[in-house]
């Protein structure tokens, strides 16, 4: 199973209860990021007669990528393949679901080293990072870092921290400082930081009490 937003979703509807304001629309984030002059990794719409494309097999010449199935139904749960590495490993992926009532897109991933999240409210910014990819710090597969930027004074809620840990945070707190809502990012062979998802203020995600 998937264990997304989107399956949660569903398993609580079938338990009677209404989690539909959880539901994320993937390409209004998108926009959302672009407003925002934040960095995202490139995403390509990919159709089901271009599954074995010279298009696909140029993205994946390149790199890995990271695939979601956007189904036409907004109930449905989205299918995802967290890393695939070949053309071969995307067509079994595609294979196993009736491509007539998804969307497929393809996200170019990159060697991700960290992960992590920010909730940046007017009073102070959250950061939180872990050594791994985005599951490990989203569905807490991993102990983060965490960080409380108040009053322009960091402080840091685990004794060590490296100086690597410490660059990310501060060059993610210049990307997203003054722009309030809850931020999900990827780094790149500990450089390229990315921005996958976006919150906006006043909704669950950023719903935190800072101490």
């Amino acid at each position: 199973m998937n264990n997304n937003m989107s399956e949660w979703i569903s398993k609580a509807r079938n338990c009677g209860l209404d989690l539909s304001n959880l539901h994320q629309d993937k390409e209004r984030i998108q926009k959302d990021l672009k407003v925002r002059k934040l960095p995202t990794p490139k995403a390509h719409i990919i159709k089901p007669d271009e599954i074995t494309s010279k298009k696909v097999q140029k993205i994946f010449g390149k790199t890995h990528c990271f695939c979601r199935l956007i189904p036409k139904n907004t109930e449905a749960i989205r299918p995802y393949a967290l890393k695939l590495t070949t053309t071969n490993e995307f067509q079994k992926f595609c294979a196993q679901y009736n491509l007539s009532e998804y969307g497929i897109q393809l996200v170019e991933k990159g060697d991700i080293t960290h992960s992590g999240t920010a909730i940046v409210k007017k009073e102070a910014i959250i950061i939180e990072i872990v050594k791994g990819d985005g599951p490990d710090m989203t569905h807490g597969l991993k102990t983060p870092l965490t960080t409380i930027i108040k009053n322009k004074k960091i402080k840091y809620l685990q004794k060590k921290q490296t100086i690597l840990q410490k660059n990310i945070i501060n060059r993610v707190k210049n990307y997203v400082k003054n722009k309030q809502g809850y931020y999900e990012f990827d780094v790149v062979k500990n450089k390229k930081i990315l921005f996958r998802n976006y919150q906006p203020k006043n909704t669950l995600w950023t719903n935190i009490v800072i101490p």
